[in-house]
C-alpha cells in the first residue's frame, strides 16, 4: 500500500494532476475516485496490466502473496516488511494498487520504502 507522508500530499497532488488532467486536487476528491478503483462492491477490485509497464511502488498480486515492483523485481510483502526478491516475471499482473495512483507512480512520484526494501537489508533474499 502506498502511504503518503503529510509533507509529501502536496508532490502526489501535484502528480496526480500531471497524470490525470485538471486542477490540482484536494484529498477528498482523490480519495472519491480510489475508493471505486479499490472495491468493487465490498470485495476488493484488481487491475490487470502488463508486468514491463509497472512503474517502481505498484503492487501485484502473485501466488496469493503481495509483491511490490522495484526496478527488475517484485519484493514480497510481509508482516515483517519485504521477504524475498524474485525477479519481475513477464506477461499479464493482477495489480492491487489502484490505477489512478499508478498513473501517478507513472508521472514521477516517488515511494517512500519500508527498510526492509534495501538490497543490503537480511530480509530480503
Amino acid at each position: 500500500m502506498l502511504r503518503v507522508p503529510a509533507r509529501g500530499r502536496d508532490t502526489f497532488a501535484k502528480k496526480w494532476t500531471q497524470a490525470k488532467g485538471g486542477d490540482v486536487p484536494r484529498a477528498p476528491a482523490m480519495d472519491l475516485v480510489l475508493q471505486s478503483e479499490r472495491l468493487n462492491g465490498r470485495a476488493k477490485r484488481t487491475h490487470e496490466r502488463a508486468f514491463e509497464t509497472l512503474p517502481d511502488g505498484a503492487f501485484i498480486a502473485l501466488k496469493d502473496f503481495a509483491y511490490a515492483v522495484r526496478g527488475s523485481h517484485l519484493l514480497r510483502w510481509s508482516e515483517n516488511g519485504y521477504a524475498e526478491k524474485i525477479a519481475r516475471p513477464g506477461g499479464m499482473a493482477n495489480v492491487l494498487t489502484p490505477p489512478s495512483i499508478v498513473d501517478v507512480l507513472h508521472a514521477g512520484y516517488l515511494p517512500q520504502w519500508h527498510p526492509s526494501a534495501d538490497p543490503t537489508a537480511s530480509g530480503v533474499t
